[in-house]
């Protein structure tokens, strides 16, 4: 009997955690993070890039019921970046970066907290600008689509503060990397590679602070990295040449913090 009470009680105290702690329906927020991408060829470093990037987010989420929820984020970030290799260091290329994914979230229930796995798709591209980078530069775009497995969970600090932890794995489905080698000639045509292995994985841990009317105010640190390996190789003509060439294997690790609005 004192068991079964333990359980019941439990159960009681596990839903009116749920019903007190509910996700908002839609987030804004504005982010800042500094990015290292770095490359490398036969093991050896051959290019790097760091940049300071500023950034609008959003959330929007639709519940199905109390346990299951549909939710769309989507990132804009834009900066300038420093750029170093055997060919010479340049500094303020232009940068920008979108983030798009759609999930699938089951909430369950425990004694003390609500944890939340997700699963869905993403899309990330970044342009990066290195026809600025004198003679011979061209820009960039690399355009990923991935799977995306996440775990979240929320957790009551006080009567005014939560702690929300979220951790995702993006396995990449397809990747294309265009290398704009008319930026450098009319003569010639962009590379198209194509990139099949690469993962990646983002760590939030966001603080809420509740506002009146159900609103709140999010602080959450993060970290982003993406580890890509070796493209196919492309060929395209160059005036009288053809012209082969690789996107080498690259990482990119991103570290910051989003302040945003939760209504």
């Amino acid at each position: 009997m004192k068991r079964t009470a333990l359980f019941l009680a439990l159960a009681t105290c596990s839903a009116s955690l749920y019903a007190a702690n509910p996700m908002p329906a839609a987030q804004l927020g504005i982010e800042g993070y500094h990015e290292t991408y770095h490359e490398t060829v036969a093991g050896a470093s051959f290019m790097t890039e760091k940049a300071n990037m500023f950034g609008l987010n959003m959330t929007l989420r639709e519940d199905i019921n109390d346990r299951d929820a549909f939710v769309l984020r989507g990132r804009y970030a834009w900066g300038s970046s420093d750029y170093s290799s055997a060919a010479g260091q340049f500094s303020d290329l232009r940068r920008k970066s979108y983030d798009f994914s759609l999930v699938y979230q089951h909430a369950f229930e425990l004694s003390a907290t609500t944890l939340t796995p997700e699963i869905g798709l993403g899309y990330r591209r970044l342009d990066d600008h290195l026809d600025q980078a004198g003679s011979g530069g061209y820009g960039r775009n690399s355009m990923y689509s991935y799977l995306l497995l996440g775990m979240s969970t929320r957790n009551s600090l006080n009567a005014d503060w939560m702690i929300a932890p979220r951790l995702t794995y993006k396995y990449m489905l397809a990747g294309t990397q265009v290398s704009r080698l008319s930026e450098i000639s009319s003569s010639c045509g962009d590379l198209h590679n194509s990139q099949k292995n690469g993962y990646g994985y983002e760590a939030n841990l966001a603080f809420d602070r509740k506002l009146a009317g159900g609103t709140a105010l999010s602080i959450t640190p993060f970290y982003r990295y993406w580890s890509i390996k070796d493209s196919d190789t492309a060929t395209t003509v160059c005036g009288n040449f053809i012209v082969s060439g690789m996107e080498p294997q690259n990482t990119t690790k991103e570290v910051g913090v989003s302040v945003a609005y939760s209504f």
